[in-house]
């Protein structure tokens, strides 16, 4: 067979993203948004207005119980990474690995934090996930130089990384010629110049459970996972500098769908935010970029190999970038393993039903003790003073008629 084309391949790419996102929409999405309320002490939706609306943190609890000890196991001490050397000649070599890449974990990335989010994106929602990769950035600054001769110019502007902006030119001594015109013998130059640099890093982050997508039968051990996903959102901006094409970058930049995403929207909802307003600068506008590790047989010869591949549009229809792979750039955990499961238990799924039931039995024990100490009253229209009724202070008295005509409504008290 031969190499597929970007329309197949599109389509492949499409239709594994499709399919894992009806298959999360349909798992977890749900669980997450409702594990997110619980750890806030969100309303269960089942109150009563002048009752007892008391939330029970049971969730919270057990998750900040864990967070410490967990944090502690990895972070007691500066080494978060050791290499063992095989051999004797190997120990100096293992030594120098190990403070570099605990340089990179605490120093470039906030090993910490890192660290901190990762599991407790574990113990809430189900699983916690890691993006490691090397980052090129091209920063673009302006810079002025002044009072320069011709060689120290020409030395500047052999940096093919320097650009001209503007240029001014400054004679300090001339001479006259035999026809009288004056000749420049030394000129100094101020310029104005764009300077562009290139550099890069190893990156760890953190990605949001939602942003995360791999195909629905992935076992335990996401190396044999045959399509992972990382979904997400980034401006014509960023992917300009990335190295894309700006016109078909525009093509895809609208409104963003995870904007709009329900867990999104969840995370950040103490937080007032306009929607539905683009950026003025049509740089900043948004587009949702799929970098997709997968499996395809892309070469015909009947094999799959593991490749990346970027993608741009809701669907992923549009490719970017397709390349050989051979490492798969995710880490993941989950709290409570499940056998054949790449996605396991959390600790809201042990305490979600504990967090119910005490929050009924607390709501029922403080309205018991309302009506024991405010209990409703039958009083006969016309025959009491209801401003008197109404009058809850000590000792206050009650103006009626005649006798008998204010009851108390009486419960039996819970609080034993």
């Amino acid at each position: 067979m031969s190499e597929m084309d970007d329309v197949q391949l599109g389509s492949i790419v499409s239709g594994e993203i499709t399919d894992a996102l009806n298959h999360f929409d349909s798992e977890y999405t749900q669980d997450r948004l409702r594990a997110l309320d619980f750890y806030l002490g969100e309303p269960l939706g089942n109150e009563v207005e002048g009752r007892s609306s008391v939330i029970a943190t049971e969730v919270a609890d057990t998750v900040e119980a864990i967070m410490p000890n967990l944090m502690r196991v990895f972070t007691a001490n500066d080494k978060y990474v050791r290499f063992a050397g095989r051999t004797g000649e190997d120990m100096e070599a293992a030594e120098q690995a190990s403070d570099y890449v605990n340089y990179l974990i605490q120093n470039q990335n906030d090993g910490y934090k890192l660290l901190h989010t990762f599991f407790k994106d574990a113990l809430l929602f189900r699983m916690g996930v890691i993006k490691y990769f090397y980052e090129e950035v091209e920063e673009v600054d302006e810079e002025e130089y002044n009072g320069l001769s011709e060689p120290e110019m020409v030395l500047l502007l052999n940096d093919p990384s320097i650009e001209i902006v503007e240029q001014r030119e400054t004679v300090t001594q001339s001479m006259m010629d035999e026809d009288g015109v004056e000749v420049p013998l030394d000129v100094m130059y101020d310029l104005s110049v764009r300077v562009k640099r290139k550099s890069g890093q190893i990156k760890a982050i953190n990605v949001p459970p939602e942003e995360f997508l791999v195909s629905r039968h992935a076992t335990g051990n996401l190396e044999d996972a045959h399509f992972v996903a990382h979904r997400t959102s980034l401006t014509v901006s960023e992917l300009v500098a990335m190295g894309y094409d700006r016109d078909i970058i525009e093509q895809y930049a609208g409104e963003n769908e995870l904007d709009t995403d329900r867990e999104v929207n969840n995370r950040f909802q103490d937080l007032e935010a306009a929607t539905g307003v683009d950026p003025a600068d049509p740089t900043l506008r948004s587009v949702i970029y799929h970098e997709c590790i997968m499996n395809i047989d892309f070469d015909g010869d009947g094999i799959a190999e593991r490749r990346r591949i970027c993608a741009i549009g809701s669907d992923g229809a549009y490719i970017l970038h397709n390349e050989p792979w051979d490492h798969m750039p995710f880490a993941v955990c989950s709290p409570i393993l499940m056998p054949h499961r790449l996605v396991g238990r959390s600790v809201y799924d042990l305490t979600e039903d504990l967090q119910v039931i005490k929050t009924t039995l607390m709501r029922q024990y403080l309205d018991s003790v309302y009506s024991s100490t405010l209990p409703r009253m039958i009083a006969v229209e016309g025959q009491v003073n209801l401003d008197d009724l109404l009058d809850g202070s000590a000792g206050g008295v009650i103006r009626a008629r005649q006798p008998v005509m204010v009851q108390q409504i009486t419960g039996a008290s819970v609080g034993g």
